[in-house]
C-alpha cells in the first residue's frame, strides 16, 4: 500500500491519485505560506507553477499576487483535472492549466517572469536538464524557486526507497544544480527540514 502511495505521488492517476492529489492540496498548505513573503515575485507578472498538483498552490499565488497570472503544469492528467476543477473561476482570465512533462515545457523562450516548484523536484528525471527548461521559458532577471519539504537525504530515505523514482536532495545540492542550469544570485530559507531556494536567470 505504501508503494502504491507513493507511486502515486509521483504521478497521481486514477481514483486512488484523485485522493492523493485532495490530500497535498491540505498537506501541502503549510509550507507553501511559508515560502510566499520571501518569493521575488510582483504583481502583473507572468508566473507558472511546474507539478501544479492539485491546484491549491496556484489559488494561493493567485491571491497573494492580485494582478499576475498564474499557470500550472503537470504530466499527470488526474491533476490537470483537478487543477481545473480547484481554480475554475480563474480560467482563461487569471490561469490555465497544461499536461505536460517538465523536460519538455510547451512555452516559448522568454516567455514567464517568475515559476515556482513546490514539493515535485524529488521526481524530476535529469533535473539539471529540467532546470535548464525552466531557465529557458524565463525572461532575462526572471526568478525560479524551488519549494522542498523533505531536505535531508538520509533522514529522507524512509519514504525515497518505496519510491524508485523519488530522489531527496539538500540544499546544497539544489544550489549546485540550478548554478549548472544558468542560475545565480541564488539565496537559501530554511525552517528545520522545510527549505525554499530562489535563483535568477542570468
Amino acid at each position: 500500500m505504501l508503494k502504491k502511495f507513493m507511486d502515486n505521488c509521483c504521478k497521481p492517476e486514477g481514483k486512488f491519485g484523485y485522493y492523493i492529489l485532495k490530500g497535498m492540496n491540505i498537506g501541502h498548505s503549510s509550507i507553501t505560506q511559508w515560502a510566499i513573503p520571501f518569493l521575488p515575485f510582483c504583481n502583473n507578472q507572468k508566473i507558472l507553477d511546474i507539478g501544479c498538483g492539485g491546484g491549491a498552490n496556484v489559488t494561493k499565488l493567485l491571491r497573494s499576487f492580485p494582478l499576475s497570472k498564474v499557470d500550472g503544469v503537470d504530466y499527470s492528467k488526474e491533476s490537470i483535472k483537478l487543477s481545473q476543477k480547484k481554480n475554475l473561476k480563474y480560467i482563461n482570465k487569471r490561469c490555465n492549466f497544461v499536461q505536460a512533462n517538465v523536460r519538455s515545457l510547451p512555452f516559448s523562450d522568454e516567455c514567464y517572469d517568475g515559476a515556482i516548484a513546490i514539493e515535485t523536484i524529488y521526481f524530476w528525471e535529469d533535473i539539471i536538464l529540467c532546470f535548464k527548461e525552466v531557465n529557458r521559458i524565463l525572461k532575462k532577471n526572471g526568478y525560479f524557486a524551488i519549494v522542498c519539504e523533505m531536505s535531508d537525504p538520509i533522514k529522507g530515505k524512509k519514504w525515497s526507497k518505496y519510491c524508485d523514482e523519488m530522489n531527496i536532495y539538500s540544499p546544497k545540492e539544489i544550489e549546485i544544480f540550478l548554478e549548472l542550469s544558468g542560475f545565480t544570485e541564488i539565496k537559501i530559507y530554511q525552517k528545520g527540514v522545510w527549505s525554499l531556494l530562489i535563483g535568477k536567470k542570468f
